[in-house]
C-alpha cells in the first residue's frame, strides 16, 4: 500500500507521557485514503494530507473520550454521549435515544434510495467497515455531518452540556497527536491516547434483531469523521 511505503510514517517517533487509555488500531477506510493520493509519485501530496489531518486530531480525541470512557450518562460506545447531557435522565433513556437516532438514519437512507437495493446494501456494508466505492463513503460522511449538526443545535439551549463539551475539549487539546506507524507485519496502525476512565463493565441489553443495525449505525458512524479520512477528502477535491 502507498501509505505503508510513505517515508513520513517511518520517521522515529518521540514518545510522550502515556495518559489514560492507549489505543492501537488500524485506521478506518484506508482504501479511500489511498485513492485520494494514488497518483502521488513523490509523496508530497501524501505528506501534506497527513500533516493536515493533525489539525483535526483534538476533535477526534474528544469524540473518543466520550466513546471509550465513562460519561455522565454512562458508557454507550458511540461518541454522541456528550450531546445528551441534561437531556436524558438515565442510561436506559440514552440507549433508547440512540436506537431512535439509528432508526431515523436508516429510514432516511431507505427514502433516499427506495429504488436502489444495491446502494442500500453498499451503505450497510460500509457501516460495518467493509470496502465500498468512494461515493458510498462520502455519502456516509454527509450523513454523519448532518447528524452532528442536529445534535449540536441542542447544545445552544443546554448550558450544562456546553460546559461538559468545553471541558472535554480542554482535556483533548493537550493530548498527544495521533501517530501513524507501520508495524512489524507491514500493517499501518494508528496510536493515540484517550484521557478517560477505563470501562470495567458494560451493561448489556436484550435487543431485538430489528434494532441491531440501527445501533450499529450509531456506534460506527463516527469513523466517517476520522481526521485521516476527512483530510483525504479535502485532498481529493482540492
Amino acid at each position: 500500500m502507498l501509505l505503508e511505503r510513505a517515508g513520513i510514517l517511518s520517521q522515529p517517533q518521540v514518545e510522550t507521557r502515556e495518559r489514560g487509555i492507549k489505543v492501537v488500531t488500524v485506521p478506518p477506510l484506508l482504501d479511500y485514503v489511498e485513492s485520494a493520493v494514488w497518483q502521488d509519485q513523490d509523496g508530497v501530496r501524501l505528506s501534506q494530507m497527513l500533516q493536515a489531518s493533525h489539525a483535526l486530531d483534538s476533535a477526534f480525541l474528544a469524540w473518543e473520550m466520550n466513546r471509550k470512557g465513562v460519561t455522565p450518562i454512562g458508557h454507550h460506545n458511540t461518541g454522541f454521549e456528550g450531546y445528551l447531557i441534561a437531556r436524558v435522565g438515565s442510561f436506559e433513556e440514552a440507549h433508547e435515544y440512540f436506537l431512535t437516532m439509528g432508526q431515523s438514519i436508516l429510514d432516511s437512507i431507505a427514502r433516499a434510495h427506495k429504488n436502489s437495493y444495491k446502494t442500500r446494501d453498499l451503505l450497510e456494508k460500509a457501516i460495518h467497515g467493509e470496502k465500498v466505492p468512494a461515493a458510498i463513503i462520502e455519502e456516509w460522511m454527509a450523513i454523519f455531518g448532518a447528524q452532528l449538526a442536529r445534535e449540536r443545535a441542542h447544545l445552544l439551549a443546554n448550558p450544562k452540556a456546553l460546559q461538559y463539551r468545553d471541558e472535554v475539549r480542554r482535556r483533548a487539546i493537550v493530548m498527544p497527536k495521533i501517530r501513524y506507524v507501520v508495524g512489524s507485519d507491514g500493517q499501518l496502525v494508528q496510536e493515540y491516547f484517550v484521557e478517560a476512565e477505563k470501562i470495567s463493565s458494560v451493561p448489556t441489553f436484550h435487543m431485538d434483531d430489528n434494532f441491531e443495525l440501527p445501533f450499529t449505525i450509531v456506534k460506527n458512524i463516527g469513523m466517517f469523521g476520522h481526521p485521516l479520512l476527512r483530510s483525504a477528502t479535502r485532498c481529493k477535491y482540492s
